[in-house]
């Protein structure tokens, strides 16, 4: 069955995000959408098909155009093949991907081939509304793991977190299981990642799942993730280093709501904006905050519930602008 994706467009103001218009606008069928948006208006969106019987991944560019988006007259446009992709834009075009394996299952089919938990990422740039991606091939990860993250800031600095698995049991009796969450910092020059360090663990605990990044010009970075079993998400913070290619996480893992599939997004104010699925049923939420000292101070008016849906995705501007793509409930 065919899933429709959906857009929002909004502006936060005082602390708040005013959604316009008041329904969601539909703009293709897919499942996993992620979206980013740069000072300029513009957009680009990711996401895998609906179809069980194929692995292909497709983007749409658009613009800001007043309360909705105009997408490009080329519509979805297949570009790789794979699951849960993951995008961000900066301000001079430049994008970044990052996706599974299209063998990837989510562990929830139990493969034993290392090559269902491979990580690939791209890079390109948007020209004449498509995509010039870098004509290498797409970078593959050293690292076993799934449902990666991605977010690149206008100094070309990118940060990733991701998933990690690895096999667990018997020679005789194995199977691929959780192992914690995993971060790498990267850097992006002449439209292509020039370096890229080792990934590091930032949640050590097998039970946590969904990380979803976002990284700021100060290279203040925020990542957000779920409790498998549970209903808490967490954030943590941290700063990256021009260095050392290594974010340096601040100690605390906070409990700041309760949901499921999260994503968040910060601009260089600190102005935080996250968005998450209801623990049970098809609401989905959003919460506004302040990134001050590695903390998020969070609205007093707590999360709103501002649409129904899955899997959504939001970014927000240093105009303060802010979209959001989701799937049909």
């Amino acid at each position: 069955m065919a899933k429709t994706l959906y857009y929002r467009v909004g502006n936060l103001d005082n602390g708040k995000v005013v959604w316009t218009p008041d329904n969601s606008r539909s703009y293709d069928t897919g499942r996993s959408p992620s979206c980013s948006l740069n000072d300029e208006g513009v957009i680009a969106e990711v996401h895998q098909t609906h179809r069980d019987d194929s692995d292909k991944m497709y983007y749409h560019l658009g613009k800001l155009d007043g309360d909705q988006i105009a997408w490009a007259k080329t519509g979805g446009t297949n570009y790789d093949k794979g699951k849960c992709p993951s995008v961000s834009l900066n301000n001079s075009n430049v994008l970044v991907e990052v996706h599974q394996s299209p063998k990837s299952s989510y562990l929830d089919g139990g493969y034993s081939n290392a090559k269902s938990y491979r990580l690939f990422s791209r890079v390109g740039i948007i020209v004449n509304n498509a995509i010039e991606w870098n004509p290498d091939k797409a970078t593959q990860f050293k690292d076993k793991s799934e449902r990666p993250s991605i977010s690149i800031n206008n100094n070309n600095d990118l940060i990733i977190v991701e998933q990690k698995t690895r096999k667990y049991g018997s020679r005789n009796n194995t199977y691929w299981g959780h192992d914690g969450l995993k971060s790498q910092q990267g850097k992006v020059e002449d439209c292509k990642l020039f370096q890229q360090s080792t990934s590091v663990t930032f949640s050590s605990a097998t039970d946590n799942t969904w990380p979803e990044v976002a990284v700021n010009d100060h290279g203040e970075v925020l990542a957000v993730f779920s409790k498998a079993g549970s209903d808490k998400l967490y954030y943590r913070t941290g700063k990256t280093s021009s260095n050392k290619l290594r974010i340096n996480w601040n100690k605390e893992v906070i409990n700041y709501t309760k949901g499921s599939h999260p994503s968040v997004s910060i601009n260089n104010n600190g102005e935080v904006v996250e968005v998450h699925q209801a623990s049970s049923g098809s609401k989905l939420w959003c919460k506004v905050g302040v990134l001050v000292d590695g903390k998020v101070t969070w609205d007093e008016g707590g999360s709103v519930n501002y649409t129904t849906g899955k899997s959504p995705s939001v970014s927000i501007n240093n105009k303060n602008q802010v979209i959001e793509v989701h799937e049909q409930a």
